[in-house]
């Protein structure tokens, strides 16, 4: 059985906590280009995602843009994907939703987290779950 992939709500809000993070808190254009590549590739416009309409489009090159001299957007993309594999393995661990930069391409991709922290772990209907307090008797 295939599993669906997450729903567009689920993957903006996810988006927005990424960029909100002290992973990427100090990060501008890693900001600028998460952004960038989710809102396209949710918006329908993942053939878009080149390494020249990026250098355009999110580190504001002109047209004359060489991807073969200037490695922007290779070096950001590279530093993208060790923020967000940074990002899920602290402070987003518990994500609902991880968004992934896969190597050779610039098309976000996302799965289901199956991870889950004791205090942190969503229902099905996404609500948090309440752990019982402990007893100070214990």
């Amino acid at each position: 059985m295939e599993h669906a992939p997450p729903a567009a709500p689920a993957v903006r809000e996810t988006l927005e906590r990424l960029l909100a993070s002290e992973t990427f808190g100090r990060s501008e254009r890693a900001r600028r280009l998460l952004r960038y590549l989710v809102e396209r590739e949710q918006a329908g416009e993942a053939d878009r995602l080149k390494g020249v309409s990026i250098a355009m489009d999110v580190f504001g090159k002109d047209g004359d843009f060489d991807a073969s001299t200037d490695a922007v957007v290779r070096v950001q993309a590279g530093r993208l994907r060790e923020l967000l594999d940074q990002y899920f393995a602290n402070e987003g661990i518990a994500e609902p939703v991880r968004i992934a930069i896969p190597r050779g391409g610039y098309i976000p991709s996302y799965e289901l987290n199956a991870i889950r922290l004791p205090g942190d772990a969503r229902s099905a209907t996404g609500n948090i779950a309440r752990q019982p307090q402990a007893s100070a008797e214990a």
